[in-house]
């Protein structure tokens, strides 16, 4: 376990990739492998399976503290972090107790916690917040929460793993796909150079495309790229081998429940096919919004009403494995002739572009498509992992933007803590300001702090943490779509919202009305 606290202070410690990939490498390589594959599922950002959730962790803290949890609260506002905040007030002992190996402390005492009752898990807490180092703590509480924000992407990991292996970085990131449970035994076999691993549901790692910058000076030569429609869904690849089929988000979810449809119309295609596309709601043969497909994500029983109220399928785009055989390495030409001979989903329709200005002149279309631009694939390329630049590209239509007025302000996580950073803002409604979003991310950092003084000399109250202001200052917020919502008190939700500048040529008296933004709803 010290061994693992070692390593994330000295991933903490450094902002250098090739650091961190170091880091990890001689950790992986050092470590026993009933230690190593809980490691790996920690750094991951995976939670330990407990019945321990955060209120109750944070609840039983200020129990051994004596402290009132407002403070609590107050304090990890200020601090960005819940696990350390909690290992910074408990402060240092003078003789802590060492902590046993890692594989042995999960298996041993987090994973029973499942079968004790809550007071008996809160004595077991108070027993190591009494017991060991600031650091010891800071891992145990990550292992409740997830989610360690190290710096440590799942490309590095792949890195220091496939570097301990001595396998390329594709086959490593192949054979994490997917689900796994922590055992030394996953852990020996990922390491295994000459080892068949059980495929048969596994997806391929995912190709992404670039954003486009400048089209003019990209795509010179029409005839060399394959352009489609970029649809707005849910990225996923569909898998059936040995008679079985799969279907995999993005986000390496196995999503099969949510979408038994699919898998009935998957079941028509030949063994040894994978096809990468975009989950879609269609119904009478259009592709609905995404507001329709929203309203079967995340389910894990779904009605027959649900089915005929918004029936789902895969717009087809890419042909991954063809008669059991991996056909990434050939050309996107090849691979798109091989999947027009499958017909079970319908396939993305090919825009017939022959110069800048008609892409240009279609593109602008694209909203009352219900598209979000293009997708521009080089008919040359073969299918890569991640996103490298150059062979595929997204060139999406310019976002929706609104005038908004900010009304509360609240402090941010992590090195945004000591900074209001989370805006709330507003739109007229008649003569009083309504919120209508929340946005985080756009400004500079020295328009940041800039604002951040203005908000700390300009507040009107305090609740908690977040702090309203003087109606004075409008931003332009751009989002990429919008949907009535019953939850909102302006009855929309904004999707994507982001700060795209500071409008300080603007008075509050200028920004947009309620009525202005629930046109775009049309």
């Amino acid at each position: 376990m010290e061994r693992l606290v070692e390593l994330l202070r000295s991933l903490d410690q450094t902002t250098s990739t090739l650091k961190k990939v170091e880091h990890l490498r001689c950790y992986f390589q050092d470590a026993a492998p009933e230690d190593a594959c809980w490691g790996l599922y920690i750094i991951s950002g995976q939670k330990i399976p407990t019945k321990v959730n955060r209120t109750f962790l944070h609840e039983a803290f200020c129990e051994f503290l004596g402290m009132p949890m407002w403070l609590f609260k107050e304090s990890a506002y200020h601090v960005g972090d819940s696990s350390e905040t909690m290992a910074l007030l408990r402060g240092p002992l003078s003789n802590p107790e060492h902590p046993p190996a890692l594989g042995e402390f999960v298996e041993k005492e987090l994973l029973t916690l499942k079968t004790k009752t809550p007071e008996e898990i809160k004595a077991k807490l108070h027993e190591w917040w009494g017991r060991y180092d600031e650091s010891v703590l800071f891992l145990i509480h990550k292992c409740f929460s997830g989610n360690l924000r190290m710096g440590v992407s799942k490309s590095l990991l792949i890195q220091a793993l496939a570097q301990v292996a001595g396998i390329d970085k594709e086959t490593m990131n192949f054979r994490l796909m997917g689900d796994y449970k922590p055992t030394p035994e996953f852990y020996e076999n990922l390491l295994v150079q000459n080892i068949t691993i059980e495929r048969k549901s596994k997806p391929y790692p995912y190709y992404l495309a670039s954003p486009v910058e400048d089209a003019e000076e990209e795509f010179k030569h029409w005839g060399d790229w394959c352009v489609e429609w970029k649809w707005d869904g849910i990225r996923a690849q569909v898998i059936k081998r040995d008679g079985e089929v799969f279907l995999w988000s993005r986000g390496e979810e196995l999503i099969n429940d949510s979408f038994p449809e699919v898998l009935a119309q998957a079941m028509h295609l030949p063994d040894g096919t994978v096809i990468d596309g975009e989950l879609l709601p269609f119904k009478d043969g259009k592709v609905l919004s995404f507001n329709d497909l929203q309203t079967r994500l995340n389910r894990k029983k779904v009605s027959k009403k649900d089915l005929e109220t918004t029936p789902i399928s895969i717009m087809a785009y890419d042909l991954l494995e063809w008669d059991g055989e991996d056909i990434r390495y050939k050309p996107l030409r090849e691979r798109r002739e091989l999947l027009e001979k499958i017909d079970v989903f319908p396939h993305s329709e090919l825009v017939h572009v022959g110069s800048i200005e008609e892409a240009k002149s279609l593109r602008v279309t694209s909203r009352e498509r219900g598209v979000e631009g293009f997708m521009l694939k080089h008919w040359e390329s073969p299918y890569q992992v991640g996103r490298k630049r150059g062979q595929w590209w997204k060139w999406k239509i310019d976002p929706l933007t609104i005038d908004c007025v900010l009304l509360y302000a609240q402090s941010g996580t992590g090195r945004r803590s000591s900074l209001y950073t989370d805006y709330t803002l507003a739109v007229w409604k008649d003569e009083e300001l309504i919120p209508v979003t929340k946005a985080y991310s756009g400004l500079t950092d020295e328009e940041l702090a800039s604002m951040d003084n203005w908000i700390k000399r300009n507040t009107i109250e305090k609740f908690g943490p977040v702090r309203s202001v003087k109606p004075e200052h409008v931003f332009e917020i751009a989002f990429e779509g919008i949907n009535v919502s019953t939850r909102h008190k302006a009855g929309v939700a904004l999707r994507f919202p982001r700060i795209l500048r500071w409008r300080k040529d603007k008075k509050p008296e200028d920004a947009d009305t309620l009525e202005d933004v629930k046109k775009f709803l049309s």
